[in-house]
């Protein structure tokens, strides 16, 4: 059963995989949700790799940290969220103890994706904030993650207003 939810940048999970002596990941078993854009980091040796070190299961999903459509870029979407959602499901009911969740830089998509699974599972949230003080989760990816479990979005709304000031004060539009 999962009790911790990790959020890391890939560089992280890169260095799981290429150094024996570098942070290890959790201890106990973990299992891994992989999000990218350009290159998929979950191929067959890395996945062999990170299994050597305790993972049990992973996840890789392609989407872009966008909240409405440019270009050719993939947008997160509800097979996306379905598919978190199982594989959340699945793991929770082995022995995994730690959700890893990587994505660029360990902020946005997998701050929403790491964030939801502290919700959808009941988990405690203040811990989760103090264990991934840096997340300021995609707005997209939360909502659409909500509304296909049906959960309350009552909890989205402390977010939002977060990403809204950052916008204003920042002057960005995405």
């Amino acid at each position: 059963m999962i009790e911790k939810i990790l959020v890391v940048a890939r560089r992280e999970v890169q260095a799981w995989i290429d150094h024996d002596f570098y942070h290890l990941p959790p201890e106990g078993p973990w299992s891994l949700i992989s999000i990218w854009n350009d290159l998929a980091l979950m191929t067959f040796p890395n996945i062999a790799k990170v299994t050597e070190r305790g993972c049990n299961d992973t996840l890789s999903l392609e989407f872009a940290d966008l909240t409405h459509e440019y270009e050719d870029m993939k947008l997160f979407n509800e097979h996306h969220a379905e598919r978190i959602i199982a594989f959340i499901d699945k793991v929770n009911k082995t022995d995994t103890k730690t959700l890893v969740v990587h994505c660029a830089a360990g902020v946005c998509r997998s701050g929403a994706t790491g964030l939801f699974a502290c919700r959808y599972l009941k988990l405690d949230e203040t811990e989760f904030r103090k264990e991934n003080p840096y997340i300021s989760p995609n707005m997209l990816v939360l909502q659409t993650l909500n509304n296909v479990s049906g959960m309350n979005s009552d909890y989205t709304d402390f977010w939002q207003k977060r990403f809204d000031s950052w916008i204003v004060d920042k002057g960005e539009i995405f």
